[in-house]
């Protein structure tokens, strides 16, 4: 279902590119649409997360227990506004990571993925996420320099920074596109072509809606959809994602807003996408570590992927 979901609509932008141009709004579009669709909700499921890994403890104790994840999340916010360029390199880097070992994860339909299934999600991951910086390095880095800027960093990322993190993304889709080859009989014909549409969209679209468009529907959805608890049923599995998401997603809308104004994020939905994007520069880390503690415990315990 995923894989012709992604591949029926990257068709359709990629016709409105080549046909038409792609309006400038439009650019922005994935990375806005995230912060309420399917991106941001799926992070903001973590409260739920932690729920449950506190078992039958009151509340109260689960808000304590949830002080680390917190304080992780305001020392994250404070390295970024501190040292901008150092901490968005970490941050791709942990991107990186983090896609694969989900991916892995929803591929193999097990908590603990292997290594192997590992090295492969994390190759893909860096083909979606790093080969813009390979094909537009020029592009890509425009987009991360917003983030920088935002938070009072420099309005431009230093000379080679995209070059050297486009090297993942050369590596990732030679290493994709090898284990594509390598292990055809393995994969439905759909997933066989995507990393040809990855190529595709990274030579042919902005970066910035590129990697949004890929982040949406490769990442997001497929968690919501793992995360709703019900991957039969995947519409409504992901609307109880986000319903169950609300707790913690409320209260990110109002810091989204907070960081808009007080940041001076830019108009209209680019302002949308970088304010999103500089939120998932903070929570990531701390989003990373709750996922890795939950599938621990899932595999201990011969639960599901979720």
């Amino acid at each position: 279902m995923f894989g012709a979901l992604i591949g029926l609509l990257l068709l359709v932008c990629l016709a409105v590119e080549v046909v038409w141009g792609m309006p400038g709004w439009l650019v922005a579009l994935p990375f806005a649409l995230s912060l309420f669709f399917c991106g941001m909700p799926h992070g903001a499921m973590d409260w739920s997360i932690h729920r449950r890994l506190c078992a039958q403890r009151s509340l109260a104790f689960a808000i304590l227990a949830f002080a680390p994840y917190t304080a992780l999340c305001v020392v994250c916010a404070l390295l970024l506004f501190t040292a901008p360029i150092a901490y968005i390199s970490l941050f791709l880097l942990l991107t990186l990571l983090h896609f694969g070992r989900a991916d892995a994860r929803i591929r193999t339909g097990r908590s603990s993925a292997s290594l192997r299934e590992t090295i492969r999600g994390i190759a893909r991951a860096g083909a979606v996420v790093a080969l813009p910086f390979t094909l537009q390095p020029v592009a890509a880095a425009d987009a991360i320099a917003r983030v920088s800027s935002l938070v009072g960093g420099p309005a431009s990322l230093p000379p080679g920074f995209a070059e050297v993190f486009g090297v993942f993304g050369a590596i990732g889709i030679a290493v994709w596109l090898i284990d594509v080859a390598l292990n055809s009989m393995d994969e439905p014909a759909v997933f066989r072509l995507l990393p040809f549409a990855v190529i595709a969209t990274s030579v042919l679209l902005a970066p910035l809606f590129s990697v949004g468009v890929w982040f949406l529907l490769w990442h997001a959805l497929r968690e919501c959809v793992v995360l709703g608890g019900e991957p039969e049923r995947p519409v409504r599995s992901v609307a109880r994602t986000h319903v169950r998401s609300l707790p913690l997603m409320l209260p990110t809308l109002g810091l989204a807003l907070a960081l808009g104004v007080l940041a001076g994020a830019p108009a209209g939905l680019l302002g949308v996408a970088v304010v999103t994007l500089t939120l998932y520069a903070i929570f990531t880390p701390a989003h990373h570590l709750l996922q890795e503690l939950a599938s621990a415990r899932d595999a201990q315990f011969g639960t599901g992927a979720g």
